[in-house]
């Protein structure tokens, strides 16, 4: 993934890796490549809240980073964390899928 430089973003938890960003907690990662692709994977069960704010973060940082003008957001949970989100949630992520300007990949995985 590149080296770790601290100090960019004031917030515990947040560096830079190699020049994208990177954010990491006990319930969420979100790292942006160097094409400025958003990876976000949830780790443990959030609230709509906190959802929201990482989707806000992630296409925001996306654009950011981004060398061109498509925003691409990857969004990884495990098939029993999805399966217990709340329709609310759901909505909101089959919202950035389908009605948003970015390109929105869900990527269920197997635990």
């Amino acid at each position: 993934m590149g080296n770790r430089i601290e100090g960019n973003d004031s917030s515990p938890g947040n560096a830079i890796i190699g020049g994208v960003y990177y954010k990491d907690s006990n319930a969420i990662r979100i790292w942006i490549n160097d094409e400025g692709v958003c990876h976000i994977r949830v780790l443990k069960r959030i609230n709509f809240k906190a959802l929201t704010d990482v989707l806000e973060k992630g296409i925001t940082e996306s654009r950011r980073y981004n060398k061109t003008d498509r925003t691409e957001i990857r969004f990884y949970i495990s098939k029993s964390l999805y399966n217990e989100m709340s329709r609310n949630s759901k909505e909101v992520v089959e919202f950035c899928q389908n009605c948003m300007n970015i390109q929105f990949e869900l990527i269920l995985i197997e635990r």
